[in-house]
């Protein structure tokens, strides 16, 4: 025969609170106050792009890259079409002639 165990009351202790949300959001704001933020739109992240922004590819943030060297400094047109710091050529106004026209 097995031996009869008596049920004894489990320990009265209080269980820890849970932290409130404010509590919780507050935590989280200070470990990510060592982040970047985006020039854009000024989401904190873990690493910026080149430009310094964040990954997102909305409108505006494809707009920034296009219009702006790596680092950020907005290109610097020379006559010759290229920018001064980045090298890279002026985008074509889709309005121009590429071609000679017929005739000429």
């Amino acid at each position: 025969m097995h031996p009869i165990i008596p049920i004894t009351a489990a320990p009265s202790h209080k269980p820890e609170p849970l932290p409130t949300p404010v509590e919780t959001l507050a935590q989280i704001d200070r470990a990510h106050a060592r982040y970047p933020k985006c020039k854009l739109c000024g989401q904190r992240v873990r690493r910026l792009d080149q430009y310094g922004l964040c990954s997102k590819v909305s409108q505006p943030h494809e707009d920034y890259r296009a219009t702006h060297c790596r680092g950020g400094r907005p290109h610097r047109w020379e006559p010759s079409g290229y920018c001064q710091d980045c090298g890279i050529r002026e985008p074509l106004d889709p309005d121009d002639e590429l071609l000679p026209t017929e005739g000429a």
